[in-house]
């Protein structure tokens, strides 16, 4: 029972506005009654490490490392919560050869696990996972492990801030290999990084999957998502008509997901039209909702999405507990390669408005330390980003002095 709690707490509560340190209690319970227990210490250090309390998570890798019988994976865990650790303090620099050896392990078990996407390696430190995906291309000769790791080098890129690097990949990767995967991977990371003005206003319409759309094969979710992009887009680019566009075009599409996508494109509108504040409660609704809390219903990139935009109005209109409470899903225990990439890409600018909603908020220490995330995170970000870095150094230094 414990187990069952703490592992909605872990998994699915954070997506509907909880802290994911609430989760604890259970776990801790857990491995009190049996100590021994692995997975009960998995999820501590999973949650020491998501909410950075450097001193939960080196004792439950410790406890983890005296276990017996771990796995090959369960060793790959111990040594990513480590690295995470050394992330967090800002003085991870990992050799070549530790390198090669991340690579080879991550192969390893996405073979064993018959899955390319499988994801063990969870770091803050992003530049270290451009580094591991980079030699795994050099090491693997199988293309559906390279897609992969293509992938996740793409994603992580634009984690560190590099949106127009990250975008410059994702052309080479889908002129090397144009599947389905690797046209979406582009169109999102287009979407994503002109909704956060990013890349330029002309970045969109030449990386737009039209065959996609036009061919009857194409899965209808994924028709869906592509629609909705264009109306995310016309968003960013202030264009209404754009939107009115897209969801006339999403209701020729049968899927489950339509109602959502198309609420919140009309939040959208809501937000071009001036009421910021009314559009950010339609989200919230929507990404608040069980049913709608996880990316089952939609694609993890517009839940990402969304999600960013409820948070800005929200502390733009006076409510900054609001946009804290719909970001919590960042650090919640995401399994799905997916639904981490998607998280993964916006991790660095989701910290950031976490910490202006809690600065915003009066809840100062918070935010120092939010901002101290951020640009441990966001180590790379483009011109046209390096004003936030810039503002969070700033605030940072402000807020500590005071603290001090």
């Amino acid at each position: 029972g414990w187990l069952e709690l703490g592992d909605r707490m872990i998994h699915t509560a954070p997506y509907l506005g909880y802290d994911v340190a609430d989760a604890r209690p259970a776990f801790e319970r857990l491995v009190t009654l049996n100590p021994g227990f692995r997975p009960g210490w998995d999820h501590l250090s999973w949650i020491a490490g998501n909410t950075w309390d450097e001193a939960a998570a080196i004792r439950a890798l410790e406890v983890l490392d005296s276990l017996p019988g771990g796995t090959a994976v369960d060793r790959e865990w111990i040594l990513s919560g480590r690295n995470i650790v050394r992330a967090q303090r800002g003085d991870l620099t990992l050799s070549d050869v530790e390198i090669d050896r991340m690579a080879r392990a991550h192969i390893q078990i996405a073979r064993d696990f018959d899955d390319p996407m499988v994801v063990v390696f969870s770091p803050p430190d992003f530049e270290t996972l451009i580094r591991v995906t980079e030699r795994a291309l050099e090491v693997s000769s199988r293309r559906e492990e390279n897609r992969a790791a293509r992938i996740a080098q793409a994603r992580a890129t634009a984690a560190t801030g590099a949106w127009g690097h990250a975008l410059e990949l994702a052309d080479r990767f889908n002129n090397r290999d144009p599947t389905p995967d690797m046209q979406m991977l582009r169109y999102r990371l287009v979407g994503l990084g002109r909704w956060l003005d990013a890349l330029p206003l002309d970045a969109a319409a030449a990386r737009r999957p039209t065959t996609l759309v036009a061919d009857p094969e194409t899965d209808a979710r994924l028709r869906a998502e592509v629609l909705w992009w264009d109306g995310a887009i016309g968003f960013a680019n202030r264009d209404q008509a754009a939107i009115s566009k897209a969801r006339r075009d999403l209701m020729e599409v049968n899927v489950q997901q339509r109602a959502y996508l198309d609420s919140s494109l009309a939040a959208y509108q809501m937000a071009l039209s001036g009421r910021e504040l009314d559009a950010a409660r339609v989200i919230a609704g929507l990404e608040l909702n069980a049913e709608n809390a996880t990316w089952r219903l939609g694609s993890p990139y517009t839940v990402v999405a969304n999600r960013l935009a409820a948070a800005v109005w929200f502390t733009g209109n006076g409510a900054p507990d609001e946009a804290d409470r719909v970001l919590r899903y960042t650090e919640a225990a995401i399994t799905g390669s997916d639904a981490f990439g998607a998280m993964m890409q916006v991790l660095g600018v989701s910290v950031f408005q976490r910490a202006r909603a809690a600065e915003a908020a009066g809840r100062r220490d918070d935010a120092a330390d939010f901002y101290n995330r951020f640009l441990l995170t966001y180590t790379n970000p483009d011109s046209s980003h390096q004003h936030l870095r810039d503002e969070a150094e700033t605030a940072f230094a402000r807020l500590t002095s005071e603290r001090n």
